[in-house]
């Protein structure tokens, strides 16, 4: 994808942000609840307020020595609570052939367990993400199917839905960061790049809608090709994330650049309010950049590779590799005029 800058756009760093935007969750049912009609801008102070919570161990799962073999996990991937307070585990990496979906009470109790790999419906080719409903109800997103499994409150298997236009085949997942909303419809929010969207999962077919337009610091001229270097498109390394979760209002709460502020809207997407704080963003310097590239090149250099199960056909990792390739050579290229050439 061939990217540009806006004008004026300035990197900062968005440590804080992720910190308050990672409670929005909580915020939303102090804020949403109430319901918001005008648009309101609230300054909070700058200070930060520390929080001592005072913790208690409520149950503790899975270890080396377990006693029970429902307890013994390979790879947590996915994780979520219902609204009875049940504890949904996805056990098991992508391809895994003991893949499975672990259900225990609020107590720590073994209630059930559903799922394995195979090729059918409800069976997993590469689960990439869980989520639960209030009510038990649980959507599996997996890549290689191009769709997603649903399953009832007591993990029988009740149908697929389909992503339109065909499978994404081992690319990527189709829809991060998905969550349920909040309102007891059959509904999710997600994101795809710097928009969020409303995602209804009722039919046969995903269909969804733009809730809201987030702030994005490139503009994205569209696909140049079908190139694997163009695919990788320009590093960004210090792009502020694009942080959300729902409110029981039925709008969001998200926070989307390098200011302090976070912004809640309605259910039509409509912002309601936005709660700012006076706190300048960091400016990133060419030293922190390097030191960026570093990092990353270093992680990338001590990644390794490993496959339970049948290996991927060998045109898939010479893709793999390829594309790895092209991301650490532009990290290289970066430059301080903030592009990998």
């Amino acid at each position: 994808m061939r990217r540009r800058s806006r004008t004026g756009f300035s990197r900062g760093s968005g440590v804080a942000v992720g910190v308050v935007a990672g409670r929005l969750a909580a915020l939303g049912a102090a804020l949403g609840a109430a319901g918001l009609e005008a648009q309101e801008i609230v300054d909070l102070p700058a200070e930060d307020l520390p929080v001592s919570p005072d913790l208690e161990l409520v149950y503790r799962l899975g270890s080396a020595s377990a006693g029970e073999e429902w307890e013994e996990f390979t790879s947590i991937s996915g994780v979520a609570f219902d609204g009875q307070g049940n504890l949904y585990l996805l056990d098991g990496t992508r391809t895994s052939a003991d893949v499975r979906i672990v259900v225990v009470d609020a107590a720590g109790g073994f209630v059930n367990d559903f799922g394995r790999a195979g090729d059918g419906p409800g069976e997993f080719r590469a689960a990439t993400q869980l989520v639960v409903w209030e009510d038990g109800q649980v959507l599996v997103e997996d890549m290689m199917h191009a769709g997603y499994h649903v399953f009832g409150p007591g993990g029988e298997f009740e149908r697929m839905v389909r992503e339109s236009g065909g499978g994404m085949g081992f690319a990527m997942a189709r829809r991060p960061d998905l969550r349920p909303e909040r309102t007891g419809a059959r509904t999710l929010v997600g994101r795809s790049r710097r928009t969020i969207q409303r995602v209804d999962m009722s039919s046969e077919e995903v269909e969804d809608r733009v809730l809201v337009e987030a702030w994005a610091p490139v503009e994205d001229e569209g696909p140049r090709s079908g190139d694997p270097e163009d695919m990788i498109g320009e590093e960004w390394g210090f792009e502020p994330d694009l942080l959300f979760d729902a409110l029981p209002s039925g709008g969001v709460a998200f926070s989307d650049s390098s200011a302090w502020a976070i912004k809640l809207t309605d259910p039509s997407g409509a912002i309601s309010r936005i709660l700012r704080r006076p706190i300048r963003p960091l400016a990133v310097t060419e030293e922190m950049e390097r030191l960026e590239r570093e990092r990353r090149l270093e992680v990338e250099s001590n990644r390794t590779v490993t496959q339970r199960g049948s290996a991927p056909p060998p045109s898939v990792l010479e893709f793999i590799d390829n594309m790895r390739s092209l991301q650490r050579r532009r990290w290289r290229r970066c430059d301080s005029s903030r592009r990998c050439r």
